[in-house]
């Protein structure tokens, strides 16, 4: 079970109205962040964990669920 398995009720639903989504993933989880703390302690585990959890979406959109997402956006930084 993927962390993302919350989202596919929307994915189902955007596929049976036949719209294709843009896919917007920005902002972090505090374990990213190491405790929560307003800017990254340790910025290689923080572009580690984001770039993970980058793939993890791509995979769990394209290759397990094969929605054939196209477009993304892809924040990479935790203040932008």
């Amino acid at each position: 079970s993927s962390d993302l398995d919350h989202i596919d009720p929307w994915l189902v639903w955007l596929k049976k109205e036949n719209v294709k989504p843009i896919v917007l993933l920005h902002g972090w989880a505090d374990w990213m962040m190491q405790g929560g703390s307003p800017a990254p302690a340790d910025w290689d585990f923080f572009i580690k964990s984001w770039s993970d959890y980058a793939a993890e979406a791509v995979r769990h959109f394209n290759v397990e669920r094969k929605e054939g997402c196209r477009d993304w956006e892809i924040w990479n930084e935790p203040d932008g």
